[in-house]
Protein backbone atom coordinates (compact mmCIF):
# COMPACT_ATOMS: atom_id res chain seq x y z
CA UNK A 1 0.00 0.00 0.00
CA UNK A 2 2.77 2.33 0.81
CA UNK A 3 4.83 1.44 -2.51
CA UNK A 4 1.32 2.38 -4.38
CA UNK A 5 0.77 5.71 -2.83
CA UNK A 6 4.68 7.04 -3.42
CA UNK A 7 4.55 5.70 -6.95
CA UNK A 8 1.47 7.27 -6.99
CA UNK A 9 2.46 10.80 -5.63
CA UNK A 10 5.78 10.39 -7.61
CA UNK A 11 3.82 9.80 -11.04
CA UNK A 12 1.32 12.94 -10.66
CA UNK A 13 4.48 15.22 -9.45
CA UNK A 14 6.40 14.36 -12.68
CA UNK A 15 2.99 15.13 -14.66
CA UNK A 16 2.45 18.25 -13.23
CA UNK A 17 6.25 19.32 -13.56
CA UNK A 18 6.41 18.08 -17.20
CA UNK A 19 3.14 20.42 -18.06
CA UNK A 20 4.02 22.96 -16.20
CA UNK A 21 7.47 23.27 -18.19
CA UNK A 22 5.43 22.37 -21.40
CA UNK A 23 3.54 25.64 -20.89
CA UNK A 24 6.35 27.63 -20.14
CA UNK A 25 8.53 26.42 -23.26
CA UNK A 26 5.38 26.96 -25.79
CA UNK A 27 4.69 30.50 -24.33
CA UNK A 28 8.40 31.48 -25.48
CA UNK A 29 10.12 32.22 -28.74
CA UNK A 30 12.34 28.77 -27.86
CA UNK A 31 10.59 26.33 -29.71
CA UNK A 32 10.14 28.01 -33.15
CA UNK A 33 13.42 29.61 -33.35
CA UNK A 34 15.66 26.78 -31.87
CA UNK A 35 14.04 23.82 -31.69
CA UNK A 36 15.95 22.37 -34.64
CA UNK A 37 19.02 23.04 -32.53
CA UNK A 38 17.79 20.26 -29.88
CA UNK A 39 19.99 16.82 -30.35
CA UNK A 40 21.23 17.43 -33.53
CA UNK A 41 24.97 17.10 -32.59
CA UNK A 42 26.75 13.65 -31.67
CA UNK A 43 28.80 15.66 -28.66
CA UNK A 44 27.94 14.84 -25.16
CA UNK A 45 28.72 18.39 -24.20
CA UNK A 46 25.67 20.68 -24.37
CA UNK A 47 25.36 23.06 -27.21
CA UNK A 48 24.63 26.70 -26.31
CA UNK A 49 20.60 25.67 -27.36
CA UNK A 50 20.06 22.54 -25.18
CA UNK A 51 22.02 24.20 -22.60
CA UNK A 52 19.30 27.11 -22.83
CA UNK A 53 16.53 24.49 -23.05
CA UNK A 54 17.33 22.58 -19.69
CA UNK A 55 18.00 25.86 -18.09
CA UNK A 56 14.60 26.49 -18.27
CA UNK A 57 12.96 23.07 -18.22
CA UNK A 58 14.37 22.29 -14.96
CA UNK A 59 14.12 26.08 -13.37
CA UNK A 60 12.79 24.40 -9.79
CA UNK A 61 14.79 21.84 -9.42
CA UNK A 62 18.29 22.96 -10.46
CA UNK A 63 18.68 25.27 -7.87
CA UNK A 64 22.10 27.38 -9.01
CA UNK A 65 23.36 24.48 -11.53
CA UNK A 66 23.95 25.75 -15.09
CA UNK A 67 23.83 23.46 -18.04
CA UNK A 68 25.74 25.62 -19.93
CA UNK A 69 28.57 23.74 -21.43
CA UNK A 70 28.18 20.82 -19.34
CA UNK A 71 28.76 17.14 -20.43
CA UNK A 72 25.61 15.20 -19.46
CA UNK A 73 24.59 11.76 -19.44
CA UNK A 74 20.86 10.53 -20.23
CA UNK A 75 19.64 7.71 -18.35
CA UNK A 76 16.19 5.81 -19.16
CA UNK A 77 14.37 2.60 -17.82
CA UNK A 78 13.34 1.35 -14.79
CA UNK A 79 14.89 -1.75 -14.19
CA UNK A 80 16.93 -2.32 -17.48
CA UNK A 81 18.70 1.52 -16.57
CA UNK A 82 19.82 2.18 -19.86
CA UNK A 83 21.84 5.18 -21.21
CA UNK A 84 20.72 6.88 -24.13
CA UNK A 85 21.72 10.20 -25.37
CA UNK A 86 20.47 13.65 -25.92
CA UNK A 87 19.62 12.79 -29.41
CA UNK A 88 17.45 10.13 -28.53
CA UNK A 89 16.35 12.62 -25.64
CA UNK A 90 15.71 15.37 -27.71
CA UNK A 91 13.68 13.16 -30.13
CA UNK A 92 11.19 11.39 -27.69
CA UNK A 93 10.72 14.71 -26.60
CA UNK A 94 9.73 16.10 -30.03
CA UNK A 95 7.28 13.46 -30.16
CA UNK A 96 5.74 13.89 -27.24
CA UNK A 97 5.25 17.69 -26.92
CA UNK A 98 4.01 17.66 -30.55
CA UNK A 99 0.95 15.48 -29.33
CA UNK A 100 0.26 17.50 -26.92
CA UNK A 101 1.98 15.45 -24.35
CA UNK A 102 3.86 16.23 -21.06
CA UNK A 103 8.13 16.53 -21.90
CA UNK A 104 10.34 13.71 -20.64
CA UNK A 105 10.71 15.78 -17.84
CA UNK A 106 13.39 14.30 -15.59
CA UNK A 107 15.43 14.19 -12.51
CA UNK A 108 18.99 15.66 -12.35
CA UNK A 109 21.42 14.17 -10.67
CA UNK A 110 24.43 16.06 -9.62
CA UNK A 111 28.03 14.99 -9.60
CA UNK A 112 31.57 16.38 -8.09
CA UNK A 113 34.51 16.50 -8.92
CA UNK A 114 35.54 13.10 -7.66
CA UNK A 115 32.56 11.50 -9.05
CA UNK A 116 33.19 12.97 -12.41
CA UNK A 117 36.68 11.40 -12.40
CA UNK A 118 34.83 7.77 -12.04
CA UNK A 119 31.64 8.21 -14.13
CA UNK A 120 33.69 9.23 -17.64
CA UNK A 121 33.85 12.94 -16.61
CA UNK A 122 29.87 13.55 -16.65
CA UNK A 123 28.91 16.76 -14.83
CA UNK A 124 25.30 16.01 -14.01
CA UNK A 125 22.76 12.88 -15.72
CA UNK A 126 19.31 13.38 -16.27
CA UNK A 127 17.24 10.41 -15.62
CA UNK A 128 13.68 10.28 -17.19
CA UNK A 129 10.92 7.79 -17.44
CA UNK A 130 11.71 6.42 -13.65
CA UNK A 131 9.68 5.12 -11.05
CA UNK A 132 12.20 4.93 -8.74
CA UNK A 133 16.16 6.89 -8.59
CA UNK A 134 18.69 4.50 -8.73
CA UNK A 135 20.96 5.06 -6.19
CA UNK A 136 24.60 7.52 -7.34
CA UNK A 137 26.85 4.31 -7.53
CA UNK A 138 24.28 2.38 -10.13
CA UNK A 139 24.07 6.25 -11.88
CA UNK A 140 28.11 6.02 -12.01
CA UNK A 141 28.37 2.70 -13.35
CA UNK A 142 26.30 2.96 -15.94
CA UNK A 143 27.67 6.16 -17.23
CA UNK A 144 31.44 4.76 -17.27
CA UNK A 145 30.45 1.98 -19.23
Amino acid sequence: MKKTIIFLFMLLASQAFSQYNNKSLKSSTFQTEKWNMLGRDGMENLNTYESEYFNKVFTETRKDFDFTGKKIGFITGNNTRVKTSKKEYFELERIRLSKGQPGNGGSIIEFNEEEKAKNGGYDAAILYWFKVIPKKKDLMEILSQ
